[in-house]
């Protein structure tokens, strides 16, 4: 588990999968966007992520958001989470995703109601 603050970024940004805590998850890709992942030389066919522990958010440790966490980035990019749940991500990165979405649109209607 990281201790100081550099660990703690090079475990955010999945520089240090050693240090990576129990909770981290690593998931084969199979397809994405219709591709075959098992087919192509060279691309990324793992995820990583790390659940909280009461499973209500996940930090991503890969792509374009790598380091951030599941419940900011409904807001920063819904487009992107929405697209996640079509994609062949791990069951409880989606179970979560779904959660915060949901979340999100439910404190959005409430601030309109």
């Amino acid at each position: 588990m990281p201790t100081t603050l550099e660990q703690v970024r090079l475990w955010l940004t999945g520089e240090d999968v050693d240090g990576l805590p129990d909770r981290t998850r690593i998931w084969p890709i199979k397809k994405r966007g219709g591709l075959d992942m098992g087919k192509m030389a060279g691309a990324c066919r793992h995820v990583q992520y790390t659940m909280s522990m009461d499973g209500s958010d996940a930090v991503l440790l890969f792509g374009k958001y790598r380091g951030q966490s599941v419940s900011i980035l409904v807001n920063k990019d819904e487009e992107y989470c929405r697209w996640m749940l079509n994609e062949d991500f791990p069951p409880d990165l989606i179970d979560v995703v779904a959660y915060r979405l949901k979340a999100a649109r439910e404190e959005r209607q409430g601030h309109y109601a």
